[in-house]
């Protein structure tokens, strides 16, 4: 029997067909500096999967706003919403799939009843088609492709005009910010992640904005190991976003979606795709 999905669970497609062999490792914790004024974590996420396709979004709450945490939640639910049934329906054109994404995740945030920068958040959003593969950012965080032994940031962050500034969803001039990109035939693609900025020090060279080969590498290849259970990696995950090492490279929250796919063996059974995972 299918079990019903939970509010806060977004369950895959085809639950009579196993999807193609995939792993999936998701969490967040709320950073120090949150701790400390008791506010809650402002990073959300969102990922589904069927037998062709993957969705995943991040969204990181600006602190200073209101709702900064509502509004998150609520991007991320639109934008993967939108995606997921876009891809159901049979769409090829994934660039536009990730325009209206980002459209439908705005409109969520001027729909809610204070004032829209109350909201504000970044938004990171991956599509995945086969080969093919269309991302697209506004703010930042980071996106990174998995490609054979190496792996690339997809968007550099977009920045604001003074240090520690960035660009958010609810600004007026949104549009203008927004990183697009469609990436055509990548069959050595291995997998994908998407990180909030609080991860960047402990997996990005931000001298020339390169990716860890071997954060990366390591965690896709520990991950993809038969023996590796959902909950080994969710712990694993978890454990490493609230180390020391980590946590003393930022005060921000921290969260982190990686999905991967196997080109060989067998890989974890997916958990169950969830918008929120507790802090």
């Amino acid at each position: 029997m299918t079990r019903k999905p939970q509010p806060d669970e977004v369950s895959p497609t085809n639950h009579n067909q196993k999807p193609p062999s995939r792993a999936v490792i998701a969490g967040r914790v709320r950073g120090a500096g949150h701790e400390r004024t008791g506010q809650p974590c402002q990073d959300f996420y969102f990922y589904q999967w069927d037998r062709d396709w993957a969705v995943a979004c991040l969204a990181d709450g600006a602190g200073s706003a209101r709702f900064a945490h509502i509004g998150a939640r609520r991007a991320v639910f639109a934008a993967g919403t939108l995606a997921v049934n876009a891809l159901r329906r049979g769409t090829t054109d994934l660039t536009q799939c990730t325009k209206d994404a980002l459209a439908a995740a705005r409109l969520a945030l001027e729909q809610q009843p204070a004032p829209i920068s109350d909201y504000a958040c970044t938004l990171l959003l991956v599509v995945q088609q086969g080969d093919r593969l269309a991302t697209a950012q506004i703010g930042d965080g980071w996106i990174v492709l998995l490609r054979g032994q190496s792996s690339k940031a997809a968007h550099l962050p977009s920045r604001g005009q003074y240090v520690n500034q960035t660009n958010f969803l609810t600004q007026t001039t949104w549009c203008s910010h927004v990183q697009y990109q469609n990436h055509e035939q990548l069959p050595a693609l291995n997998g994908f992640a998407l990180l909030s900025d609080g991860l960047e020090r402990a997996t990005i060279s931000l001298q020339d904005a390169t990716p860890s080969h071997t954060f990366f590498n390591g965690l896709y290849g520990w991950l993809t190991k038969a023996e590796t259970t959902p909950k080994q990696a969710k712990k694993a995950l978890l454990t490493f976003l609230n180390s020391d090492r980590v946590r003393e490279t930022s005060d921000d929250d921290k969260s982190m979606v990686l999905i991967t796919r196997c080109h060989s063996g067998e890989a974890t059974e997916p958990i169950p795709s969830k918008l929120v995972q507790p802090c």
